[in-house]
């Protein structure tokens, strides 16, 4: 009877661990669905670079499975395109077949991976020369159909916004770069020029740069100044052309100029991309200007005199304290000049003025620094004058104040003087003309 007892205690235990793993392993477990990764609108930026741009669109199973699922992917036709338009407000253009190819439509699930993916291979310099291209106005729109499986409906479709963009060289440093330098110091100055892209480099380049006079001239021309060339032999550019070896997508072209080869005044290095031996050279960033402002010491003004102006206010602006022409040399910020307005002067006073200043011997004038009347705008522009003899006038320079207290340097024809003649031409406020001071640079 014992050994009947314990056969079906055995029996027992043996259904109620049969019963405990019944069933609960796939509690939570959905039947198994097969979706794209990457569903929806999907933006790509790819660069013409002369080579297919792949895009690897991924398919994935979730839930219960582990054996082979089937599924094929197609291309919406244009009405599809369109409804996908209407529900998302895009406006999307249908990419043409010759512009992309699919490495395979009919694709198989592995349960032990649980996904697989395609290639797209598109063409960009095609997708470029299709109608009006734009960026982000072309797209492929794929979707899955014919699935042995269920298809997530919500993931089931992929637009792939096409972005084509012709790769460029172009300058790290664009515009005019202004380096001011003295006496003090290496003697040696070094400018470095990035060149880069913006895209990974599948080639080795070899880029060429030139030294554009007409930009110099334009930048003259447009600003009232009298940069000029740097002369042979005071500067090297180096290395030019660079080259830029495959996986790297940037340089550095030096600019090493010695100082001790120049005079005093103002240069300039003006850089222009000249030639790719790939790709396209940016039409935006493709020029440098150097302007170097090789500046003199100030020059002694202590025995200075102004010898002739045409008008000053004696009276209103503070008599002897302010307001008078003498002021513009006296090394005093807080005094100045100031045109006649008070008075029988004042209705003679008008645009331009001039101030006239015997610098008592024949000196080199290499830039001419100017400074407001503190906290005032009046003064607009002006140009400078030198005369050997106070009686011949050569022109030198121009000048266009900034709204700043600060120093403001002018560069001149570099001229050998003992006059020099200050000519106020602009104001902003009708005829009232006012200046702080007058610096001169020079030998």
């Amino acid at each position: 009877m014992k050994i009947i007892s314990i056969y079906f205690s055995l029996l027992l235990l043996l259904g109620v661990a049969i019963t405990s793993c019944e069933d609960y392993r796939l509690d939570g477990m959905v039947d198994p669905t097969l979706y794209i990764v990457k569903s929806g609108e999907q933006k790509v930026t790819m660069y013409n670079v002369g080579l297919p741009y792949v895009y690897d669109l991924g398919v994935y199973r979730s839930g219960m499975g582990d054996g082979l699922a089937s599924v094929s992917l197609t291309v919406l036709d244009e009405a599809e395109l369109a409804a996908f338009n209407a529900e998302n407000n895009t406006n999307y253009k249908m990419v043409t077949e010759d512009c992309y190819t699919i490495t395979s439509r009919a694709l198989q699930v592995d349960g032990e991976k649980s996904s697989v993916t395609t290639a797209i291979n598109f063409d960009p310099g095609k997708i470029l020369a299709l109608p009006g291209y734009a960026a982000d106005q072309y797209a492929l729109p794929v979707k899955l159909i014919n699935s042995s499986e269920a298809i997530s409906e919500d993931k089931s479709t992929a637009v792939i916004v096409i972005n084509v963009i012709d790769p460029m060289v172009y300058l790290g440093i664009t515009g005019t770069e202004i380096m001011t330098f003295s006496d003090v110091g290496s003697s040696i100055i070094e400018l470095e020029l990035p060149v880069k892209m913006d895209y990974e480099n599948i080639f080795d380049l070899e880029v060429t740069l030139e030294e554009k006079e007409q930009l110099m001239i334009d930048y003259n021309t447009a600003n009232g100044t009298v940069y000029e060339l740097l002369p042979e032999g005071s500067y090297e550019i180096d290395p030019n052309p660079i080259s830029i070896a495959k996986g790297i997508s940037s340089g550095v072209v030096t600019i090493t100029v010695d100082r001790d080869k120049l005079t005093y005044g103002s240069y300039m290095v003006p850089l222009q991309l000249a030639s790719v031996s790939k790709y396209s050279i940016s039409s935006t960033a493709n020029t440098c200007l150097f302007a170097l402002n090789y500046e003199a010491a100030l020059l002694d003004r202590s025995d200075w005199e102004v010898i002739d102006f045409d008008s000053e206010e004696a009276v209103a602006e503070g008599g002897l304290a302010n307001g008078l022409a003498k002021h513009i040399i006296d090394d005093d910020l807080s005094t100045y000049w100031h045109s006649a307005w008070y008075g029988a002067p004042a209705e003679e006073a008008a645009l331009p003025y001039h101030i006239t200043v015997d610098m008592k011997e024949e000196v080199t004038v290499t830039q001419i620094d100017l400074v407001r009347r503190i906290n005032n705008a009046d003064n607009i522009a002006g140009e400078f004058y030198t005369s050997t003899d106070n009686v011949n006038w050569t022109k030198i320079g121009t000048y266009t104040m900034a709204l700043t207290n600060d120093p403001q340097p002018f560069s001149v024809t570099k001229s050998k003087a003992r006059y020099l003649k200050y000519v106020m031409t602009e104001s902003r406020r009708g005829n009232n003309g006012s200046l702080a001071e007058m610096y001169v640079r020079g030998f």
